[in-house]
């Protein structure tokens, strides 16, 4: 399922090309760099971050392990699809320690659920943590793009308060560029003030995010 006006989403990323054994490339983003792109990102309709990882959720007939996204609060609706039911997350929801709301892809509505059009505030638990169904996609939608095992639930991030460090680089971000921005006004905007985009202290990644669609990628260090 196509994402609204797919020519204004961007992948953010850091580079650290002095780093030794050939320097680290289209590399995750920490926290505190994230948030500082967010508040100078100008240009940018919305600036958004995910992680992928696996949870356990309990709720449905019996435990099933689930391919989780932990997106930032406007991720899904920077993408401009609407859920087949229900709403999707608000920034409310991305506050820390907020109520957990989840929202599930409709081939797990279908295996977990039955289909029952009255899943909508079932109450579940993500990894022990008690969450509350808000929201049911559509079929075909899928977020991130190009994963073998794609997404089954997308939950709230909910970043703790940043505590000074930069060197934990775990974040992915998406951007959404202002009608009428080029790609080349949005870094320019960047460069001055973020020429590294986070310390060289950071721990080692066995894995470099993918380079698979959307295609146009945004890096605000070289």
């Amino acid at each position: 399922m196509p994402y609204a006006a797919p020519e204004r989403l961007v992948r953010v990323y850091t580079e650290f090309p002095t780093f030794p054994n050939g320097g680290l490339r289209r590399f995750w983003v920490s926290p505190p760099e994230y948030l500082d792109l967010k508040r100078d990102a100008k240009s940018w309709e919305s600036l958004e971050g995910w992680v992928n990882g696996g949870a356990n959720l309990t709720g449905s007939a019996e435990p099933i392990r689930v391919t989780a996204c932990n997106v930032t609060g406007g991720m899904l609706r920077s993408l401009g699809v609407s859920p087949l039911l229900g709403r999707l997350h608000t920034d409310a929801d991305d506050i820390n320690g907020a109520q957990l709301v989840t929202v599930i892809s409709h081939g797990l509505w279908q295996r977990a659920f039955g289909g029952d059009r009255s899943i909508l505030g079932k109450n579940v638990q993500v990894n022990g943590r008690a969450a509350t169904i808000v929201g049911v996609m559509p079929a075909g939608f899928q977020f991130p793009p190009g994963e073998i095992d794609t997404a089954d639930i997308w939950v709230p991030l909910q970043l703790p308060p940043p505590q000074g460090g930069r060197g934990n680089h775990f974040l992915s971000l998406l951007g959404r560029l202002r009608p009428g921005v080029s790609l080349e006004q949005a870094r320019g905007e960047f460069r001055p003030a973020h020429p590294t985009a986070g310390c060289v202290e950071f721990p080692e990644q066995s894995h470099v995010p993918s380079e698979k669609s959307p295609d146009r990628f945004f890096w605000p260090a070289r």
